[in-house]
């Protein structure tokens, strides 16, 4: 992988990163607490999706630049960080560290004339989705967050709202 797409990856995913980690962890203790009460562990679908934006500076990278093999990292590296930090943010709770399942998919589709990355995540019962774009001169990223077994929808709702919002146009519309 070439020298800007890992320092692309660096400068995306600490923010992204931190906001995931923060919302499954709090999910994961809670599902530790519940199993400690012998209490069943139960989703709760109705939960509002919690969304995120991040805007920065492209610093020169283009749609263009976003090809299979940086779909490919970017992924990796992804479902990787947000196990270690989800793994250190429940040690640092008192919790027992679990070895987590994360499952994710990413592709690329487009609002408009813009290109988007879609990552999704899932860890036990938490759903979160990237979407990631260059605008210009900008780096925006689009993070949302549900306690869920089912994917946040990306053409409708709260996060597709953030969508529309941020890239100036919606995906399927």
């Amino acid at each position: 992988m070439s020298r800007w797409k890992a320092v692309l990856l660096v400068v995306i995913a600490a923010p992204f990163v931190h906001f995931l980690a923060t919302e499954v962890g709090k999910q994961a203790a809670n599902s530790v607490n519940r199993e400690a009460q012998s209490q069943p562990s139960r989703v709760n679908s109705g939960e509002e999706v919690r969304v995120r934006v991040d805007i920065s500076a492209a610093n020169g990278i283009t749609q263009d630049d976003m090809d299979m093999d940086f779909l490919g990292q970017f992924e990796k590296a992804m479902a990787q960080e947000m196990k270690a930090a989800i793994q250190k943010s429940m040690a640092d709770s008192g919790y027992p560290t679990q070895d987590l399942d994360v499952s994710s998919s990413a592709q690329y589709t487009y609002a408009e004339s813009i290109k988007l990355l879609i990552l999704r995540l899932q860890i036990g019962a938490v759903n979160q989705t990237l979407v990631m774009g260059i605008v210009g001169g900008e780096q925006r990223l689009v993070t949302c967050v549900a306690a869920s077994q089912e994917s946040i929808p990306i053409t409708h709702g709260k996060c597709a709202d953030a969508i529309e919002e941020t890239f100036g146009a919606g995906i399927g519309v």
